[in-house]
């Protein structure tokens, strides 16, 4: 009986070596994903084979996107083209995992038409400064992403971008709210991201199974009085929502102000309350606009949200993460963004903040038909916003005549005042002959011409002495 010849290849390879190594389809689903990746990542294949890695940068070490997001390839690896990736991996015990993925397209095989890519991680690199990692601007600022959210993660548990000092300090209050449950009222301007970051901090506490439940302040009073009386029917946590957030707290008229007041008193169970306003409530409780007690309330915790113009380092990550959250379950991968598109947004004031940056993002993502996002798929609106904002205004300078003269009849002004109308005496002030000033009154209608200024002129020619 002849021998059995051992199993050979890339197949056992790609099992048996420490390396971690995996293999997707052309769906970006993972079909092989060997004992090396179990080992860095700290996930068991079963736990991640058959799984779609898409473009999305995901740092909770307890779900699996954070390593799939990391593994997904950049399109131009299903064109044929081979490149590495930084990746800044949290494994399952949150600890970081360095590392740059090596992307080899294996295109098709005889008679299979599904399309293989071959990955290998080198663990360990130092991967943001790579040559290589520098040629995809695309991965680049999908691994920038990914290590500023881990970053914040692990400093204020709370993955958001925030860069910047005020956005740091918005990040470490936002670990505390995470942390506790006191009321929260955010400020600032209208789309800055106040319910947004509401939500957030919501889903990441205790009371996350249960309700968020968002109320404009700017409802007819029957519709408030109905929506806070459901709120605070039960005094069950079980019955209740888990969050009441009052949008827009300083249009709450004085009578349900009160109302809530009197309710947030009261011990036993109630919601836990977030507020946001565009105005800060010092100032309306100063000017009596709003229940001083219940002011206090509410701002037990307060964050201060900066407006986009002042986060401009933060930006262009912004853009991808708003990006990468539109890839999310679709096919079509867009992977970011070109680098002159990257200029003007940095270029651009943003005056509608968050939401403006949002809504210009998912139009140029609806309308790219590529792997980046250019210049061209950008709406029309914001273009023509850019061109106004970086065009400088045209000087505007005053007729040099009028000027002059404006100059001049204040000058006069103030020397006739000095010297209680005494031509004579303002003459020498002003080291001019004293008919020469009689005519300069004159024109700029400072001194009329009636009789008695006829007996002044007289005088100034030598007809008359004074």
């Amino acid at each position: 009986m002849p021998q059995r010849r051992p199993k050979r290849g890339l197949a056992v390879w790609m099992t048996s070596t420490s390396l971690p190594v995996f293999v997707l389809d052309e769906r970006r689903v993972v079909l092989v994903f060997n004992r090396g990746c179990e080992e860095w990542t700290g996930w068991e294949a079963a736990d991640v084979i058959g799984k779609t890695c898409e473009l999305i940068a995901e740092v909770d070490p307890q779900r699996v996107e954070t390593v799939t997001g990391l593994l997904a390839p950049p399109p131009e690896v299903y064109a044929g083209q081979s490149c590495a990736v930084a990746v800044p991996l949290l494994d399952r015990q949150g600890q970081l995992r360095d590392g740059v993925v090596h992307f080899f397209p294996l295109g098709t095989t005889p008679g299979d038409d599904r399309y293989r890519v071959l990955g290998v991680v080198t663990p360990g690199a130092s991967s943001l400064e790579s040559p290589t990692f520098e040629k995809d601007l695309s991965a680049a600022t999908h691994s920038r992403l990914a290590e500023a959210l881990r970053a914040n993660q692990q400093r204020y548990s709370a993955p958001f971008v925030g860069h910047g000092p005020a956005m740091q300090r918005v990040l470490a209050r936002v670990g505390l709210a995470q942390q506790s449950q006191v009321s929260v009222h955010l400020h600032g301007a209208t789309g800055t991201g106040k319910e947004f970051l509401s939500r957030q901090i919501h889903y990441r506490t205790a009371q996350r199974s249960r309700p968020f439940v968002p109320v404009d302040c700017r409802l007819t009073h029957a519709e408030l009085q109905r929506v806070l009386e459901r709120a605070f029917e039960f005094r069950d946590p079980e019955f209740q929502p888990g969050a009441l957030c009052l949008k827009h707290v300083e249009a709450l008229p004085r009578d349900l102000q009160v109302w809530l007041r009197d309710e947030l008193r009261q011990e036993g169970a109630h919601p836990r309350m977030y507020s946001t306003s565009t105005v800060g409530l010092d100032v309306e409780v100063r000017d009596d606009r709003f229940d001083a007690d219940l002011a206090v309330l509410l701002t037990t915790l307060t964050l201060d949200l900066p407006t986009l113009s002042d986060r401009r380092e933060d930006i262009v990550l912004l853009a991808q993460q708003m990006l990468e959250s539109f890839n999310r379950r679709q096919a079509r991968q867009v992977a970011g963004f070109a680098a002159d598109v990257q200029q003007a947004f940095k270029r651009y004031h943003w005056p509608g903040h968050l939401r403006e940056l949002e809504d210009v993002v998912h139009a140029a993502w609806r309308r790219s038909e590529n792997s980046q996002i250019s210049m061209q798929d950008l709406p029309w609106t914001f273009q023509a916003h850019l061109d106004a904002s970086v065009v400088p205004p045209v000087a505007q300078f005053p007729d040099l005549d009028e000027y002059l003269a404006s100059m001049e009849r204040g000058l006069l002004e103030d020397v006739m005042r000095a010297a209680d109308g005494n031509k004579t005496l303002a003459s020498t002030w002003l080291n001019i002959p004293r008919p020469k000033l009689y005519r300069r009154l004159v024109a700029l209608g400072l001194l009329s011409t009636d009789k008695d200024d006829s007996i002044e002129e007289a005088s100034d020619s030598g007809e008359l002495t004074e």
